[in-house]
C-alpha cells in the first residue's frame, strides 16, 4: 500500500491528512494559530511560526501517531491561504510577516497609483484581473514605498505555499493558479511573468519559477526531514492556494462545477471552458493546463461567527458554542425578526471590491434576542454569497453542480440558509476534511497513482442541501401578479396600507431593504433611518423625494414586482458608478449615472408624474435629467435643492415646476460640458 501526505495552512488552523491509495484517511493532525491585525486593514501571519512551524508540528504528529511506516509515503503536497506577499532573503528566510490575501487592504493607494499609471483596461486585458486587495502587485509596491530596506534586501517575493515548498526542497517555485493573482506581473496569454505593464515594480528574477500544481518540483532535503519527521527524498509538488485544493477534494473537475468554501471567508471557484474577464471577479488558469477558473470571495464569513462568539457568547462553552448559537438562531424566523446584517466588517472583496465598506446591524429592537442577531449574521453572509452567484450568472458562468466545502458545512443552519437565499442545491461530500485531502489527491496524481476522476468516484455525497420553498417565499416573496403603483408627491406614502394590499406582514421593509442592500442598491443613513442610493450616499440630499422612492422600491421588491432581470440590469448600470468633475469650482461634485435614476423612477412609479395635473408637472424625462444635478451637493445651489424638496413635500406642483425649470437652466450650464465629455453617463 502506498500513502500520500497533504498539508494545508488556513487562516486560523493548519491541517494534515495521511491518505492511502484508495482514498481512505489513515491519520489526521491539526494545529491552531491566529491572524495578526497590527493595524486596521492589515492581516498577517508569522511565516516561521504559523506556516513552517505548524507544518512541522502536524507532520511530526502524523508520523509519530500513525501505524504507517513513513518510508511508504510516496509524495507530499501542500496548500495555504493566498495569494500572500512575503519577501525573503537568499536563504529563503522571511524578512517580515507574511501579508495575507484580500482581507489585507493596506495597498489601496498603490492600487489607485498603478491603475492611474497603467490603465485599468490594459491591466484587465493582460492579466485577466482588475487590481483589487487580492492582488499581490500593489502590495509589492507598498513594500517598495514603505519598507525600502526590506525591499532592497529581497531576493524573492514568495507566497505562503512557495515558502513551504522552499523549506522542504530548497526550490523557489509557484503554481500558475496562484501566480495569476500577482497582477500586473502575470501575462495570462503567455502564462509567463512580464514587465510589459510596469518595469519599476520588481525585477522578474525576484519572482519564483512558474509550475503547474501537480508538478513534482523537488524532494525533501535532509534539513527538512529532520524538522518534519518525514524521510529525506520524498517528492514534493508545487502546491497551490487552499481554496483550489479544497475544490479538488470534493471533485470539482469539469466546466460548470462550482465550489463554495465555507471558511474564515466564503470563497467560490467555478470552472469554465473559456476565460471569463470581468473586473468584479478574479481569473486564473486552473491547476492543470487548458482549464480556466473564475473566482470570488467575501471579506468576512466564518471570521464573523468567531467575532460574534468572542464578544457576545462568552457565557457559552467554547467547544459547543457554535452549536448552541445555531440552536438559538433556529428559534428565530427567516428574516431574523426584521434584523438586517451587512457582513462588510473588513470591507468587501467580490463583487464590489470596496475596502471602505462597513458592517452594519440594522433594525434592532428591545425584544430581539441573541438568536435573532446570530441568524441575521448568517443571513447577511448568505446574501453576500447570493451577490456573487448573481455576478456569475451575469458573466454567463454556468453552475451545473455546486459543492459546499469547509468547516462551515458542519453548520446546518448556514448551509440551508444559503440554499434558501441563493435558490441553489448544494452537494456536501462525505469526506469534508478540506484542502489537505485535496493536497493528498494532488500528491497521488503527481506520481501517477490516481487519475482525475478518482476524487469524484471515491468521495461520496453525504447530503444534498436543497432550497426550502416556504423559506424562499419568505426571503423573496415573489408574486406573479404585477400591480402598478402611483405615488403623488405631497402625500406621505401609506406604507402599511400598501403592505396590506400586497399581503406583506410584520416589519414589511426589512427583508426587502436587506435584498436591496445586498444587491448594492441601498445603504442606510443613520439619521432617521433614511435609505439612499449606495453610490451617491455622500451626494444625495436626504429628502423625502429619494427616500420615499426607495421605500416604494423596497416594498415592490418584497412583493415580487421588481423582477430578477430588472435587478440584474440595474446592477449593471450601477457599475458605471460616478465621474469626478476636475474643476476647481466644483471639487467634490459627482455626476451620477442617469440610467440608474431613470430605472429607479420606472420601478417606483414616478413615471406617473407626467400624468398628474396635466401640464402642471414637468415631463418625466426632464425629471430624470434633473435628478442628477439635484443629487450633486453643489454648495451654491444647496439651499435651492432644499426649497424644491420642500415645495414637492407640501404638494405644490405648479410652484415646484417653475422652481425646477429655473434650476434646470442654471444647473445645465454646469452639466453640459460633462455631457459632452462623458456621454455614456447620460440617457
Amino acid at each position: 500500500m502506498q500513502y500520500m501526505l497533504g498539508v494545508d495552512i488556513g487562516t486560523f488552523e493548519t491541517k494534515a491528512v495521511l491518505v492511502d491509495q484508495n482514498g481512505a484517511i489513515i491519520e489526521q493532525a491539526q494545529k491552531s494559530h491566529k491572524m495578526l491585525v497590527p493595524e486596521p486593514g492589515w492581516a498577517e501571519h508569522r511565516p516561521n511560526e504559523d506556516w513552517w512551524g505548524d507544518f512541522c508540528y502536524v507532520t511530526q504528529s502524523i508520523t509519530s501517531h500513525s501505524s504507517v511506516d513513513a518510508s511508504k509515503i510516496v509524495a507530499v503536497a501542500c496548500s495555504a491561504i493566498g495569494p500572500c506577499m512575503l519577501p525573503v532573503d537568499r536563504n529563503g528566510e522571511a524578512l517580515m510577516n507574511g501579508v495575507l490575501y484580500g482581507v489585507d487592504t493596506r495597498a489601496q493607494l498603490e492600487i489607485d497609483e498603478l491603475n492611474s499609471e497603467i490603465g485599468e483596461d490594459r491591466i484587465l486585458e493582460m492579466g485577466g484581473n482588475a487590481l483589487t486587495t487580492q492582488s499581490v502587485g500593489p502590495k509589492i509596491l507598498w513594500l517598495k514605498k514603505n519598507r525600502p530596506e526590506i525591499y532592497k534586501n529581497t531576493h524573492k517575493i514568495l507566497t505562503s505555499t512557495s515558502f513551504l515548498v522552499h523549506k522542504l526542497t530548497g526550490e523557489f517555485v509557484i503554481d500558475h493558479y496562484t501566480a495569476a493573482n500577482f497582477t500586473p506581473l502575470y501575462d495570462l496569454h503567455t502564462q509567463t511573468w512580464s514587465t510589459a505593464l510596469t518595469k519599476d515594480l520588481i525585477a522578474l528574477e525576484k519572482l519564483p519559477e512558474l509550475r503547474w500544481s501537480s508538478d513534482i518540483v523537488g524532494r525533501i532535503t535532509k534539513a527538512a526531514a529532520q524538522k518534519t519527521g518525514l524521510p529525506e527524498g520524498i517528492p514534493v509538488t508545487a502546491g497551490t492556494i487552499d481554496a483550489a485544493a479544497e475544490a479538488i477534494s470534493v471533485g470539482v473537475s469539469e466546466s460548470g462545477d462550482t465550489m463554495c468554501m465555507y471558511g474564515s471567508t466564503i470563497f467560490m471557484i467555478s470552472l469554465t471552458d473559456q476565460r471569463v474577464e470581468d473586473p468584479r471577479l478574479w481569473y486564473a488558469p486552473w491547476l492543470f493546463p487548458g482549464q480556466h477558473a473564475s473566482m470570488a470571495g467575501l471579506a468576512t464569513s466564518g471570521t464573523l461567527t468567531h467575532w460574534f462568539r468572542e464578544h457576545f457568547a462568552k457565557d457559552l462553552n467554547l467547544d459547543s458554542s457554535f452549536g448552541e448559537l445555531s440552536e438559538e438562531a433556529k428559534q428565530s424566523v427567516p428574516g431574523s425578526n426584521g434584523i438586517v446584517f451587512l457582513p462588510y466588517f473588513s470591507g468587501e472583496r467580490t463583487p464590489i471590491h470596496d475596502p471602505d465598506a462597513k458592517g452594519l446591524i440594522f433594525g434592532l429592537r428591545v425584544d430581539h434576542t441573541r438568536g435573532d442577531v446570530y441568524r441575521g449574521l448568517i443571513e447577511g453572509i448568505a446574501f453576500g454569497t447570493r451577490h456573487v452567484v448573481d455576478t456569475f450568472v451575469e458573466c454567463s458562468t454556468q453552475t451545473n453542480r455546486l459543492f459546499a466545502v469547509g468547516g462551515g458545512t458542519k453548520n446546518e443552519l448556514w448551509i440551508q440558509t444559503t440554499s434558501d437565499i441563493t435558490g441553489l442545491d448544494q452537494i456536501v461530500r462525505e469526506k469534508t476534511v478540506g484542502a489537505s485531502y485535496g493536497d493528498a489527491f494532488l500528491a497521488a496524481l503527481s506520481v501517477g497513482i490516481v487519475g482525475m476522476q478518482y476524487s469524484i468516484d471515491q468521495n461520496l455525497t453525504r447530503i444534498n442541501a436543497a432550497p426550502t420553498s416556504l423559506k424562499q417565499k419568505v426571503y423573496f416573496n415573489l408574486q406573479k401578479s404585477i400591480i402598478e403603483l402611483e405615488y403623488k408627491p405631497g402625500e406621505l406614502l401609506k406604507k402599511q396600507e400598501l403592505c396590506k394590499e400586497f399581503g406583506i406582514s410584520r416589519t414589511p421593509l426589512s427583508e426587502a431593504i436587506a435584498l436591496l442592500m445586498q444587491d448594492g442598491l441601498v445603504e442606510v443613513v443613520p439619521q432617521a433611518g433614511t435609505y439612499v442610493a449606495r453610490l451617491s450616499m455622500d451626494d444625495l440630499h436626504e429628502g423625502a423625494f429619494i427616500r420615499e422612492a426607495l421605500e416604494i422600491a423596497a416594498i415592490k421588491l418584497l412583493a415580487g414586482i421588481i423582477t430578477e432581470p430588472q435587478l440584474v440590469k440595474l446592477r449593471r448600470n450601477l457599475r458605471l458608478q460616478r465621474v469626478f468633475i476636475d474643476d476647481e469650482d466644483f471639487q467634490g461634485f459627482y455626476a451620477l449615472d442617469a440610467q440608474f435614476h431613470a430605472m429607479l423612477l420606472d420601478f417606483t412609479g414616478f413615471d406617473k408624474l407626467s400624468r398628474v395635473a396635466d401640464s402642471a408637472w414637468i415631463n418625466v424625462n426632464r425629471v430624470r435629467r434633473l435628478l442628477m444635478p439635484i443629487a450633486g451637493r453643489v454648495e451654491e445651489t444647496y439651499q435651492e435643492h432644499v426649497e424644491i424638496y420642500g415645495t414637492l413635500e407640501r404638494g405644490e406642483p405648479t410652484k415646484a415646476s417653475n422652481a425646477l425649470e429655473k434650476h434646470l437652466r442654471k444647473l445645465m450650464t454646469y452639466i453640459s460640458p460633462l455631457e459632452k465629455s462623458h456621454p455614456e453617463y447620460f440617457t
